[in-house]
């Protein structure tokens, strides 16, 4: 004879070891990092023998403020500096701009008895916000070198990642590099 409750016992530990089990598969990461697909520009390295000075980390952000970009996070015993801007992708959320996003479907109806006509489209999709597009810049400015990364993201007004890259833009890099050079030295109090 068994006793009471022991089958339900069994149960509740088996299903409880089943749980942890399928959260472990969740929490376990891939077994590699992802290779970078860009490799960094030459534009976007360069040598400065003031970099990691509080003077230099200043000019980064000034030159970075006066393109639009907002500063996010500074750590001046690192000599980082990472901003971000921001823009709407108007027209990005129209339905036919999106591979795959939406259709296009409908019907015709004739009717008899009181000469009567129907029509019906269906875009199957709707008419929703258009998603913004977050450009981030990191500037790395420490040991005499200079490093700068830069990515783009598209993010739907629900906070979806509809895509993201890294963008090594020779033409962005030389830009922000002459316009630091522009900058009036700044000294550190």
């Amino acid at each position: 004879m068994r006793a009471k409750g022991t089958s339900t016992g069994r149960g509740r530990v088996t299903a409880g070891v089943i749980g942890i089990l399928l959260l472990a598969g969740c929490a376990s990461g891939p077994a590699r990092l992802p290779d970078p697909s860009v490799s960094p520009a030459p534009a976007c390295q360069w040598a400065a023998p003031d970099a990691g000075s509080l003077g230099y980390l200043r000019r980064v952000m000034t030159a970075l403020e006066a393109d639009g970009f907002v500063i996010v996070a500074t750590e001046a015993r690192l000599g980082l500096v990472t901003a971000q801007r921001s823009r709407i992708m108007a027209g990005y959320g129209v339905p036919w701009h999106a591979p795959g996003s939406g259709g296009l479907s409908g019907f015709f109806g004739l009717g008899e008895g009181h000469h009567s006509a129907g029509m019906a489209i269906n875009l199957n999709r709707s008419f929703g916000v258009d998603p913004t597009q977050v450009e981030r810049v990191s500037v790395l400015a420490r040991d005499a070198e200079v490093r700068v990364v830069r990515d783009l993201q598209v993010v739907e007004a629900d906070g979806r990642l509809r895509s993201g890259r890294v963008v090594a833009s020779e033409a962005f890099c030389r830009a922000l590099r002459d316009a630091m050079a522009r900058l009036p030295e700044a000294s550190s109090p």
